[in-house]
């Protein structure tokens, strides 16, 4: 998607912009921002989407608020690209859900086909933490739940 040599930039939310070869979150969000900014062209209205509960203690995180933007497919190309760049496997997307906060990072769920669960930590200086979601209760997480199941 990127042509030619232009350098890709990111601002991250200390002001610093960071070049797409500064790491894997980068690409990451820098891929949810290239989605985000596609137009919506030919695409069926999106159901609406609940919000989560804010608590007092919350931090403010630029790129869990980045994911709640996205489309359902983009959010979940975008979660399923995370879960790729930490050697797991999504042949092919059924699902992604925002979970809940967790230790100050917001949790997010992928369903994958023949399923795959994943859990998704986002952190609010952009790190990304993926875990298979069999592994969350031996490891003490959240168990991932996902509407529907």
């Amino acid at each position: 998607m990127i042509a030619g040599n232009r350098r890709r930039v990111m601002k991250v939310p200390d002001g610093r912009e960071m070049s797409m070869r500064d790491g894997k979150v980068v690409a990451i969000f820098g891929l949810a921002a290239l989605l985000a900014s596609c137009g919506d062209a030919g695409t069926a209205p999106e159901p609406e989407r609940s919000q989560p509960a804010k608590a007092s203690t919350s931090k403010p995180n630029p790129f869990h608020d980045q994911l709640m933007k996205l489309s359902e497919t983009d959010r979940g190309l975008t979660l399923r690209r995370a879960v790729q760049d930490n050697r797991g496997s999504c042949r092919r997307i059924v699902s992604s859900v925002y979970q809940e906060e967790y230790q100050g990072l917001r949790m997010w769920t992928l369903r994958c086909e023949g399923n795959r669960d994943w859990a998704i930590f986002v952190g609010a200086a952009g790190r990304v933490q993926v875990r298979s979601c069999g592994d969350n209760v031996k490891l003490g997480l959240p168990v991932c739940r996902f509407k529907g199941a």
